[in-house]
């Protein structure tokens, strides 16, 4: 976890995955998630399963972000 100002990114996942699902939006984030290791290879192994299934009726989509950690 991420105790020292500086940057890191996150990957979020998003889209319907139909079926009478709800929408689906999850963030991979070493502050948020930390077990599971490197967030961007964990969000495109996900995208990656989905759409190697079949995929959804809208998605998943991929974004990244970069999130600053500053002292208060």
């Amino acid at each position: 976890m991420p105790d020292q100002p500086g940057t890191y990114e996150e990957w979020r996942v998003t889209g319907d995955p139909g079926a009478g699902y709800p929408p689906y939006d999850f963030t991979c984030s070493p502050w948020r998630n930390p077990h599971l290791g490197d967030p961007e290879q964990a969000a495109r192994s996900f995208v990656a399963l989905i759409r190697d299934s079949g995929g959804w009726p809208d998605g998943p989509h991929l974004q990244r972000g970069t999130v600053a950690i500053t002292a208060w």
